[in-house]
């Protein structure tokens, strides 16, 4: 099949759900116009794509063992990004608690960028964004060990 004729077949699926404006850039893709989505389709697009975000953070996390050994034999920085209020309520024991919307500011307080850190949040979320910051800031062992409960987990 072409680059042509899939493009093509793109756009009659996306016109068949509803999604219109599109068009064909001479067999190179496609091109986004101007595009009109039906209300009906615009929330579970939404939740669709919300659903595959959070599924692809949680193939990124680390399992709990592996964590548990980076943060005893390798003596990694283990960080709480949960709010102040939240870690207040109870923690990992060796936790430093750095807000998710502190991480950048407070990147000095993780210290060697070669050093092994091990970030955890709620939900999961929260620890996958700070885990950006640091690798965009230079961190080159940067784990997301997910929501706090899986700590405990094997």
């Amino acid at each position: 099949m072409s680059s042509l004729e899939r493009t093509t077949r793109w756009l009659t699926v996306l016109t068949s759900i509803g999604i219109s404006g599109c068009s064909a850039a001479s067999g190179t893709g496609m091109r986004w116009s101007a595009v009109a989505w039906s209300p009906i389709l615009l929330v579970p697009f939404i939740v669709a794509c919300a659903l595959v975000y959070v599924r692809g953070v949680r193939r990124s996390y680390i399992a709990p063992a592996e964590a548990r050994r980076l943060v005893v034999d390798e003596r990694a920085t283990l960080v709480d990004v949960r709010p102040a209020a939240d870690f207040a309520k109870g923690h990992i024991e060796g936790a430093r608690n750095i807000p998710v919307s502190q991480v950048a500011d407070r990147i000095h307080e993780f210290g060697d960028k070669n050093h092994p850190v091990v970030v955890y949040c709620t939900a999961g979320l929260g620890a996958a964004r700070a885990k950006t910051v640091l690798e965009t800031a230079g961190f080159k062992k940067v784990h997301n060990l997910g929501p706090l409960g899986r700590w405990s987990e094997k």
